[in-house]
């Protein structure tokens, strides 16, 4: 039989962009997503990209409880790059706040916005799984 999961992590930035005619690839991807945010009943949790207007979109038909992770506003768990303060500028600077919490995060082997979404998506996790923001930089610096 098939696994059904109880929390499902849906990356940003795989759907198409709205104005943009999504190709094949793209069309399949998000008829996916679609089938697994159905699965999910209302005690499971949905994790995804508050930035991902596709995703919001089929988040909103959801029973399931939701977590949001994103750059803008109206994510829960909000991200924000800067620029090496005072450090010697290598790697990828970045702040994650959540609840009235700001905590910095650093990845000495650089990366960029994909990364830090990423980044922002285990984040959610581990805070819906209980960890604080401080383990969770300390993890993710590892």
């Amino acid at each position: 039989g098939a696994v059904r999961p109880d929390i499902a992590v849906f990356a940003a930035g795989e759907t198409c962009r709205m104005n943009e005619p999504a190709n094949k690839r793209q069309r399949r991807r998000i008829g996916e997503k679609s089938l697994l945010f159905r699965s999910l009943r209302k005690n499971d949790l949905a994790i995804f990209c508050a930035d991902d207007e596709t995703i919001k979109a089929m988040a909103m038909k959801s029973r399931c409880s939701k977590m949001t992770f994103g750059y803008g506003e109206g994510a829960k768990v909000r991200g924000r790059m800067f620029s090496g303060e005072g450090g010697s500028g290598e790697g990828t600077s970045f702040k994650i706040s959540y609840r009235g919490t700001i905590v910095p995060f650093h990845f000495s082997s650089g990366g960029g916005e994909r990364e830090v979404c990423a980044a922002l998506a285990a984040a959610a996790a581990g805070l819906h799984m209980g960890f604080n923001l401080v383990e969770i930089s300390e993890a993710l610096r590892r």
